[in-house]
């Protein structure tokens, strides 16, 4: 009876201690959390350890350290990526099966010189407040931060006139290398370069010789350019940059340009759009009836109905060409209409002698005419040019000697009148001619180079320690 009763009680102890074993490992959401918070504790000291990381002493203690590097080297590493991503699809696009892959060596490199580049602008910091400048305020900071994000959002705005989207935009521009914090960065680096090159660079000066030799580089350079492609002078010329090897076949033209309403305008260039293509048509047409003929007499065959067809089709083409040329031709009247008062007085103007200066000034709805450069000598235009439209470009090269004047002429952007202003002479265009701005980019190439000079000679002052190694790129 003992041993019965014993076995019942070891048998209730341990269904006693299962029970109890169920309820010790219940989950304590008090223990839990504890758990969570030390866990997150030690992720956050190892985290904050290792963006304590020094990779690079300067001045002895001064220290550049992984938390200072890693959103940078982020940033160009996408960049890089994105470039090499474009690359490869650019690669695909003319059929090359190898593609390019970014390399530890190549993320190396990228982290080395994100590290050098901390050095060397908190060098420059420095060197601002050795010579005498103050830090620059919260109000100058703002005003470089304004200046980066106009500039960023040029760069944003031309890209999508190109007809990308915004996304698109901002893709292809980081592809480039180009990013708010890129513009930033550079034009930090301008404020700060404009500081110290108002010293490094206050007795810098350029020789008569220096001057002549920039000249002749910059001429030979201009020459080899131009020579094979005469026609990209042409951008060059008309952005006012300096000329200094000029090719045959230029000219340079002024003139006054009457915009009509845009309304007016958009009606005739639809016009002529829907003409252009029913001619087109009309011709895709001709050309197949004419195809077919040939295999006809070819094969002995008859395929009346067949030609029939592209008969009819045809005559219905060129009857609904017939009645949109109409239109187009009343649509071209009122252009002229709608100019018509302006025209007639810059049209007296011209034959009582006024200066086509005053005219454009007057007149001209062209506000690239009145552009420096522009203004005084004209636009730069090639006898066979892709940059102009035909109807402005066909009118330009037909006059035959300076000061000539066409007749008034319809463009698809409204109605011209050009004047055949200068020839400019071919070939190396006279030192004398050009001897200022030979003297200016003399001058900016020589500062450019001193400063450099500078800069890396304060660079090596602070004596850089690196230690690429303490972060291991995988």
């Amino acid at each position: 009876m003992r041993s019965r009763t014993m076995k019942l009680l070891s048998l209730a102890l341990a269904v006693c201690l299962l029970l109890c074993g169920c309820n010790l490992i219940r989950t304590d959401p008090e223990y839990v959390k504890q758990q969570e918070a030390e866990k997150a504790a030690a992720e956050q000291a190892a985290y904050e350890a290792d963006m304590a990381t020094v990779l690079a002493t300067y001045y002895g203690d001064r220290v550049v350290t992984k938390g200072d590097a890693v959103d940078t080297y982020n940033e160009q590493m996408d960049m890089y990526s994105s470039y090499v991503t474009y690359m490869n699809y650019m690669a695909s696009m003319f059929g090359i099966s190898e593609s390019q892959s970014i390399t530890a060596e190549d993320a190396a490199r990228v982290r080395d010189n994100v590290v050098k580049e901390i050095v060397k602008t908190r060098v420059l910091d420095q060197k601002m407040l050795d010579l005498g400048f103050a830090a620059f305020t919260e109000e100058e900071l703002a005003a470089i931060q304004t200046d980066a994000t106009n500039e960023y959002n040029t760069y944003v705005e031309n890209a999508e006139s190109n007809g990308s989207s915004h996304d698109d935009a901002v893709a292809i521009l980081k592809t480039s290398g180009i990013s708010e914090d890129t513009v930033y960065s550079a034009v930090y680096g301008d404020r700060v370069k404009e500081r110290l090159e108002s010293v490094v660079n206050k007795d810098t000066a350029v020789t008569e010789e220096e001057i002549k030799a920039e000249y002749d580089k910059l001429s030979e350079e201009a020459k080899t350019a131009y020579t094979d492609k005469p026609a990209s002078l042409e951008s060059v010329g008309n952005k006012n940059q300096t000329i200094y090897y000029m090719p045959e076949g230029y000219r340079y033209i002024k003139h006054v340009f009457l915009k009509p309403e845009d309304a007016v305008m958009n009606d005739y260039t639809e016009a002529q759009s829907a003409v252009s293509a029913l001619e087109k048509e009309a011709s895709d047409l001709e050309k197949q009836i004419a195809e077919q003929r040939e295999a006809t007499a070819a094969e002995a065959t008859s395929s009346d109905a067949a030609a029939q067809t592209l008969n009819d089709q045809l005559t219905a083409k060129q009857a609904e060409l017939a009645a949109k040329q109409t239109e187009l031709e009343a649509s071209e009247q009122a252009v002229w209409a709608n100019v018509q008062e302006k025209l007639d007085e810059v049209t007296a103007g011209i034959e009582a002698g006024t200066p086509i200066d005053e005219l454009i000034e007057k007149y001209s709805d062209d506000p690239g005419s009145k552009q420096d450069g522009i203004r005084e000598r004209g636009y730069l235009v090639y006898e066979t040019s892709t940059t102009w439209d035909s109807a402005f470009l066909r009118e330009s090269v037909a006059l035959e000697n300076v000061g000539e004047y066409s007749a008034p002429f319809l463009s698809s952007m409204g109605v011209h009148i050009v004047k055949y202003e200068s020839k400019p002479e071919a070939g190396v265009v006279p030192f004398e001619n050009v001897k200022d701005a030979a003297a200016k980019a003399a001058l900016d190439e020589k500062k450019e180079t001193v400063y450099n000079a500078q800069v890396e000679a304060w660079v090596e002052e602070a004596k850089p320690e690196y230690s690429f190694e303490n972060w291991v790129i995988k």
